[in-house]
């Protein structure tokens, strides 16, 4: 079965600067970006400091997914999907792999595989990941630090202006997004 194997992905040239620019900042405390992919998929995805690029994240699949998805306990009703994963680079190639997955009680355990897919299909040059905007963020929080974002300026950069001095990275494509 190769749902639980590593599988190549295609490089994420997006995240690939999103994480130098995390790692630059302060590779002690890594920002955790809560993304929106769909409006029943959410992601949890946070830069883990390493010689390449490597990320650990959490996603869950539901009806009306938000952040409280990602809670325990506090869990949307109807059917629920989460897993966690992780992506890491090894020279040029980029690797994908689930870590563990679970499903709500009664729901139909073949989903987890769509699941899989769909998040498989967000790493994807096109995908929702290779453009990250501020529509996607489920609360705006700075892409380099993880500190909350209120300033619009601020927002349209996804980068706060401490970071916006330090930071070399090019969001000029999150303007268009407000």
């Amino acid at each position: 079965m190769t749902f639980w194997r590593k599988t190549l992905i295609y490089p994420n040239n997006e995240l690939a600067k999103l994480h130098v620019n995390a790692m630059a900042h302060n590779p002690d405390r890594n920002p955790i970006w809560k993304l929106r992919l769909a409006p029943d998929l959410v992601i949890k995805l946070q830069p883990k400091p390493t010689n390449g690029v490597r990320f650990k994240g959490n996603v869950v699949m539901c009806e009306g997914a938000d952040e409280t998805a990602f809670k325990s306990g506090k869990w949307p009703r109807g059917d629920r999907f989460h897993a966690k994963f992780e992506v890491w680079s090894v020279g040029e190639d980029w690797c994908f792999k689930l870590g563990s997955a679970g499903w709500s009680v009664g729901a139909d355990r073949n989903e987890i595989e769509r699941l899989r897919r769909r998040l498989l299909n967000a790493f994807k040059p096109g995908g929702p990941l290779s453009r990250i905007d501020i529509k996607m963020m489920l609360h705006p929080h700075c892409l380099c630090c993880g500190k909350p974002l209120t300033d619009p300026a601020s927002k349209a950069r996804l980068i706060g202006p401490e970071c916006a001095q330090a930071s070399r990275l090019e969001t000029k494509h999150t303007i268009d997004a407000m």
